[in-house]
């Protein structure tokens, strides 16, 4: 009997050459079609894997979270534990959205806008709270929007997202 995933290797002398495959600092560079997101998701979800997506949403960004918590149910991490920490000085403002199985919406009341601070508080809550609840967080702006997959191919030690203005 085999166990594992059969899959074709990935080849270093084929795929996209309109992009870097490292930054400046050789981290390497995950684009579309450099990997096969179907053997990724298996290999991850065999680990089931808790991730923790944090985000500020103070003042007027509270607009911001229904969209961003529509398209991250539709594209992030889909078929993942996922809980969504949800920093805000207005609780009413949390929109109730369906959410998938396995995923969760932590709201964490914080001080308005005009207070300073606001990563001391993530930092409190990630120290006390977060870090015994998860494998993988992330922090994230909350008037971002997801509009293709994001998917297990991020989870590492350590990720971020490029800034589309670099």
């Amino acid at each position: 009997m085999q166990t594992g995933l059969k899959y074709a290797q990935p080849s270093t002398l084929k795929g996209p050459t309109d992009v870097n495959a490292v930054t400046n600092w050789n981290a390497p560079l995950v684009w579309e079609g450099t990997f096969d997101p179907v053997v990724i998701d298996a290999i991850y979800k065999k680990m089931d894997p808790r991730v923790a997506v944090l985000v500020f949403a103070v003042g007027k960004y509270t607009s911001f979270l229904k969209g961003f918590l529509e398209s991250a149910e539709k594209y992030f991490l889909i078929d993942f534990r996922v809980t969504y920490y949800i920093f805000t000085d207005n609780e009413k403002l949390v929109p109730k959205i369906k959410l998938a199985r396995g995923r969760n919406i932590a709201v964490v009341p914080i001080p308005g806008a005009g207070v300073l601070g606001r990563m001391k508080w993530a930092t409190i809550t990630i120290d006390n709270q977060i870090r015994k609840e998860t494998d993988y967080l992330y922090m994230m702006d909350i008037d971002s929007v997801f509009h293709n997959r994001f998917g297990a191919e991020s989870l590492s030690r350590l990720s971020a997202v490029l800034h589309r203005g670099y």
